[in-house]
């Protein structure tokens, strides 16, 4: 700091505390118009703890006797040694304050780049920093009052332990806060792998069930093709037992065919119409078969019709049929008659002119040795000169 003659330097923005006003000494406020001030004797820094200012012509006080005579004369006149003593005490306690806030402000800085919770160190900071503005006015106002003083040195060393203990609070609860944050993070990141292993077994098992279900459409699909197949099979023995059936039958039915009875029946062989004439005719009935003929009987009948004719299927035997059984090559002769009233010589005149004709018919009944009923039907009718010949219907057998 350099020095000039009866002035001194104003100390640089970065000397003084932040928000903190130049402190006056309280001495050369209250000194006498009459007596020689301290701002007189002694100018000085208006910053607290900078040394006053000296003249330009200093003693020289490389002896005793200079250093005594100096004394004298570069004393300031009119104040006490208790009272610069009191001053020096107000400088101290000033600088004190400075270094105190200064060092709180590091501290503010400090806690404001780790702690989490910024706006509430913010808001202390400034408490704090406010606190020290007081007390440096506090200060500033002791110098004129020494029990005052006193007072706010013990006030301030309170707030100084005050705010280490807050430091040191805030420290705990910044490392609290940290040690809480780690096991926040720890359990974020168990949670998180938990979720992980979690989603990797979801995952398996939609695989697994993917592929159970792939096997289940697998064992389907085979299944239903293996139905397919058992209905199929099953289908074809059904059709093959069909078959040897129907081929069984047909065999069988060739084979009862092959070795029934066959009963046939002939016709009249010739007959001349006379009238008032009564005529029997003789049916031939044959087994050409290879198997008995059971409870056969016969039904004949003779009627008489004009050309074209046109005669209905003979029903069985009703009543009380004679029936025999005729073993394969026998034969048995039925009789049918016309009587001598139904001869009328009308009749025969329309007989001989070829306008009316006889029609005989026959029907032949009986069972083979298996149960199975048959017959057989015949019919024919005269022609003249030619004698009874086939009917074109109402021939049949089974």
């Amino acid at each position: 700091m350099s020095h000039e003659h009866g002035k001194s330097e104003e100390p640089s923005d970065a000397s003084q505390p932040l928000g903190k006003p130049p402190i006056k000494s309280p001495i050369s406020a209250s000194a006498p118009k009459g007596g020689t001030t301290l701002d007189q004797a002694q100018p000085h820094s208006k910053s607290m703890g900078a040394e006053p200012a000296r003249d330009s012509a200093e003693p020289d006080f490389s002896t005793p006797l200079s250093q005594a005579s100096a004394r004298q004369s570069w004393w300031p006149q009119g104040i006490k040694t208790a009272e610069w003593i009191m001053i020096a005490f107000t400088a101290v306690t000033a600088f004190a304050s400075w270094a105190g806030v200064w060092v709180a402000n590091g501290q503010l800085r400090e806690m404001q780049s780790s702690a989490a919770d910024t706006a509430k160190l913010v808001d202390a900071t400034q408490a704090l920093a406010s606190a020290g503005q007081a007390q440096s006015v506090s200060g500033q106002l002791q110098a004129a009052a020494t029990d005052k003083l006193k007072v706010a040195g013990e006030a301030q060393a309170r707030s100084m332990a005050s705010l280490q203990a807050a430091g040191e609070a805030q420290a705990v609860s910044t490392e609290h806060l940290a040690e809480s944050s780690a096991a926040q993070l720890g359990a974020i990141r168990d949670t998180a792998n938990a979720t992980k292993l979690a989603a990797e077994a979801a995952t398996v098992q939609s695989a697994a069930l993917r592929q159970q279900a792939g096997a289940t459409v697998l064992s389907s699909l085979a299944t239903d093709r293996l139905a397919s197949a058992g209905t199929a099979q099953s289908a074809a023995v059904l059709k093959s037992l069909e078959v040897a059936r129907e081929a069984n039958s047909i065999s069988l039915n060739a084979s009862r065919l092959a070795d029934r009875p066959w009963l046939g029946a002939s016709i009249p062989t010739n007959l001349v119409p006379t009238a008032l004439q009564e005529y029997a005719f003789n049916v031939n009935v044959s087994n050409t078969g290879k198997s008995p003929a059971i409870n056969s009987n016969s039904n004949s009948s003779i009627e008489i019709y004009d050309f074209p004719f046109q005669t209905s299927i003979l029903e069985p035997c009703a009543g009380s049929c004679p029936t025999i059984t005729m073993f394969p090559g026998s034969a048995t002769t039925y009789k049918v008659k016309i009587s001598a009233a139904q001869m009328t010589p009308e009749i025969v005149s329309r007989i001989n002119s070829g306008i009316t004709t006889i029609v005989l018919r026959s029907r032949v009944d009986y069972s083979d040795q298996f149960g199975n009923k048959h017959y057989t039907l015949t019919c024919s009718y005269y022609v003249k000169d030619l004698g009874f010949t086939w009917c074109r219907g109402g021939n049949d057998a089974n």
